[in-house]
Order: C-alpha cells, then structure tokens, then sequence
C-alpha cells in the first residue's frame, strides 16, 4: 500500500507510524471484501514490496507472505522457503491454470497456508487508534 514507504525527510512520518497506516488500509479492505458474497471465493497475498534492507531480525532479504481468505489457516506460520513466484504458483493452482513458465512450475507453493474448513464470518478491523509521533517528532533514524 503507497502509504507503507517508510520515507525519511522533512515532513515523513515516524516509520513505525507509515507501516500502521499501511496496516489500518489492509484491514479496511480486508473487512469490506469480507461482507461480500464473493468472500467465499476469495483469496488475498500479501507480500512486501522490497524485501530488501527490511528490518527482519534473521536476515535482512528475509521478508513475509500473508494469505487472507476463508480458507486460510488461523495463526499459521509457514517454515519453507518461498519466494513472489510462489504466490502466482498457488493462484495458477487455485484457478486450475497450468504454470507460465519453469519458475513457477518449480516453485514451492503455498498450500500449506489453506485448510479445507473454510471459516466465513467477516473481518473487522481495528479502529483508526491515535497516531503519536516519535518521541523527537522525527523520523526514525536507519538502522
């Protein structure tokens, strides 16, 4: 989402507070598509956009993957290496469609995200909570 930059300069929010906007909008959009018939049929991937330089406390190209969908696993952590092409591996499976190249052919997929009992009640957010600025009102620095 534009607003998860984590910028820095005159006038950029705190990185901690560009990262919890990011956070409120997925949450928006997961609550309204969960109110709509097709929310049965639907399946969200989230992944960041630059995992490079991220702030992971194992490696700094390590980077996340969520799947949001009445079909995915509650609390699940996947341990196996994946990467973006996994992601359009396991939308191609979910779709039936056969694999655009040797990538994706041989690429880990993602079922282990998805349980056969789908849970269909919607999603609420969390409501907008008050945003402080860091305790210097600046940005934080790099690591």
């Amino acid at each position: 989402l534009p607003a998860d930059a984590t910028g820095r300069g005159p006038g950029v929010p705190p990185a901690a507070e560009e990262v919890a906007d990011g956070d409120r909008a997925l949450g928006t959009i997961v609550e309204y598509l969960s109110r709509l018939p097709s929310w049965k049929h639907t399946a969200i991937f989230v992944v960041a956009g630059d995992a490079q330089g991220s702030r992971d406390h194992v490696a700094a190209d390590r980077t996340y993957a969520l799947v949001i969908s009445p079909y995915a696993k509650r609390h699940f952590v996947g341990m196996q290496h994946l990467s973006t092409v996994s992601v359009l591996k396991t939308a191609e499976q979910i779709l039936e469609l056969p694999p655009l190249a040797l990538g994706d052919l041989l690429a880990t997929d993602m079922s282990g995200f998805f349980t056969p009992q789908a849970d269909f009640g919607s999603f609420t957010a969390l409501g907008r909570l008050d945003s402080r600025p860091s305790p210097k009102g600046q940005p934080e620095p790099e690591p």
